[in-house]
């Protein structure tokens, strides 16, 4: 995956002074989830002045944390603010606190050798590159005691565990998101483990968490072909000629499969980094040779690992008992909505018993509840076939790209409530199984979606006062890809209200309805990364589904207006008693 960047040396050192009530960088707040899969914000080189003679604790604060902003990776400027002592103790790669502006920051002076800062917090990005976002109001206060040097003052002791405070219009230039790459257990794939790092020494960076175990949101569903105790030989990867050479400690077994999943992993993380066209690998300077392929290499695909095809059919939208094709270009192009193509003859009628249709990727199996949510159908060509009952308060039916029906049983649950159908069984006879997931015990599941590579899942669960949580969860499968358990979950978008829907918009991308305090419902793009993007509002929308990225939702409002996404509005492609995409 190429990361493109225009590189710009900005030379700030003559306009930025830091005396007085300086400010601290950035004048607006982080902008998190850029859209997702979008082009990166150009690379800017920042660089600060250090202290100046006779300047107050304040002033030696705000330069402090301002400089920890520079683009250098050294981060000598900062240390300038530090005594010899707190210089040399001072690790600025830990936790990352994002703030919002300078203006919000607030500095309080104790006495002459004591000062508290209080910053209203948007997020903290953990030291192994996990972003997690505040939750409304809150802030961070830190205390900072200062000595002189010299006569000058100068900071002589940080908070516990203190790195780097950045303000959010500064981070896209500093910290970005990556993927660390592993090896599905079953196939022949790569799944990503979505991860924020500094922009400088990025190659190294991403190859030494290349080295980490699987981490425990994929155990069971990925695994590495990195041998345990592995470090990098070097103290940085060497970028020559766009050619990145990572000098391993521990040779890999002489495997072939292990061989080429090694080197997929390495090639698929570091040519992410735009100064990184191929990858090497080595241990003490004798190379690893890549399996069938030379060296070096520069796409995973060298060594055996093809994409897997994604397939998705177009939306369709239901009226009556039937399936229509849904024109989402009709309503931006000035087309009649009501002009398309004719119901699809090769699904079959659903009467208005059935609800939650669903239909498979190859637009061969559907699948519907009946309107109590206690039975569950599938159909096959046209013959229907009644799912003994199971449960009740069911989800929506979902099929994933692997040959299996999911649902779950609603309501609180003591046991696993998820269910999936195998469809390579009879469907007369094919009966649900149960998925092991111990963490849901308790929950009322509301939702449940596969990503588009199957590899995760995504549930909506309830409460009782009607708030709501979206967690995201690996797939671990056995035998013919049946689903077995599910890995320890991730909760995304804490922060943006009750939710009502889920759908994937890619394998590292969801989108849910959100709802805030004020009543105001929207769509929200939820990334693995941790970040999020809000949409145009939509009033009185119930559901929602995507043939492609968030350009493609397309949502169902109350009064069964189907509603396309152009820019900042939302316009009808007529109506619908609900909208669908097959696979999704």
């Amino acid at each position: 995956m190429r990361r493109p960047r225009l590189v710009l040396l900005v030379l700030v050192a003559a306009l930025l002074g830091l005396s007085g009530c300086a400010g601290i960088g950035g004048t607006s707040p982080v902008q998190p989830g850029l859209e997702v899969g979008g082009a990166d914000a150009p690379r800017v080189r920042v660089f600060f002045p250090g202290p100046v003679n006779g300047a107050t604790p304040e002033s030696i604060i705000r330069g402090f944390l301002r400089s920890g902003a520079a683009s250098d990776g050294d981060y000598d400027t900062a240390r300038s603010f530090l005594t010899p002592d707190a210089a040399k103790s001072w690790v600025p790669d830990g936790e990352i606190l994002v703030f919002s502006t300078e203006a919000d920051v607030a500095i309080h002076t104790v006495d002459d050798a004591t000062t508290t800062v209080t910053v209203p917090a948007l997020a903290r990005i953990s030291a192994d590159g996990r972003y997690a976002a505040a939750a409304p109001g809150d802030t961070v206060q830190a205390t900072f005691r200062f000595a002189r040097i010299e006569g000058e003052w100068r900071i002589a002791q940080l908070p516990d565990g203190f790195a780097r405070w950045l303000a959010g219009a500064d981070v896209g230039r500093l910290v970005q998101p990556y993927a660390v790459n592993y090896v599905a257990v079953d196939r022949r794939s790569l799944i990503q483990d979505l991860r924020w790092f500094p922009l400088d020494h990025l190659t190294s960076r991403l190859a030494r968490a290349q080295l980490a175990p699987v981490p425990d949101a994929l155990a069971g569903v990925a695994t590495t072909a990195v041998p345990a105790g592995t470090r990098l030989a070097a103290e940085s990867v060497s970028v020559v000629d766009g050619v990145a050479t990572v000098d391993l400690s521990v040779r890999p077994p002489a495997d072939q499969a292990i061989r080429q999943n090694l080197w997929a992993q390495f090639v698929a993380t570091l040519t992410q980094d735009p100064s990184v066209v191929s990858v090497t690998l080595q241990v003490d300077g004798s190379a690893i040779e890549p399996p069938g392929a030379s060296v070096p290499v520069s796409d995973p695909s060298q060594v055996g690992f093809a994409p897997i095809p994604l397939t998705t059919a177009a939306p369709l939208v239901r009226r009556g008992d039937r399936l229509w094709p849904l024109d989402t270009e009709a309503p931006i192009s000035g087309q009649d909505p009501k002009s398309a193509a004719p119901a699809r003859d090769d699904l079959p009628a659903i009467g208005a018993a059935w609800t939650s249709v669903a239909v498979s990727a190859d637009v061969r199996d559907v699948a519907a509840l009946t309107r109590d949510g206690n039975n569950l159908a599938r159909w096959r060509g046209r013959d229907r076939y009644d799912v003994a009952p199971f449960g009740s308060s069911l989800a929506p039916p979902t099929f994933d790209s692997r040959g299996y029906l999911w649902t779950a049983i609603g309501g609180r649950s003591d046991g696993n409530p998820v269910r999936v159908i195998s469809l390579a069984e009879a469907p007369a006879t094919a009966a649900p199984r149960e998925v092991s997931a111990d963490w849901l015990a308790g929950e009322a599941v509301q939702a449940v979606k596969v990503s588009p590579d199957g590899e995760r899942v995504a549930l909506l669960v309830g409460t009782e006062g009607g708030a709501s949580r979206l967690l995201v969860a690996g797939v671990v499968r056995g035998a013919g890809a049946a689903p077995t358990s599910l890995a320890e979950p991730v909760e995304l978008g804490a922060q943006v209200g009750r939710k009502q829907a889920v759908v994937w918009l890619s394998s590292t991308s969801v989108a849910t309805l959100a709802t805030a305090e004020g009543g105001v419902t929207r769509p929200v793009v939820l990334s693995l990364d941790g970040t999020s993007l809000s949409l145009p509002d939509t009033p009185a929308a119930l559901s929602l589904t995507s043939a492609d990225n968030e350009r493609g939702l397309v949502v169902l409002d109350g009064s069964g207006h189907v509603l396309v996404r152009a820019g900042q509005l939302w316009l009808s492609a007529g109506e619908g008693a609900e909208v669908l995409v097959p696979g999704r």
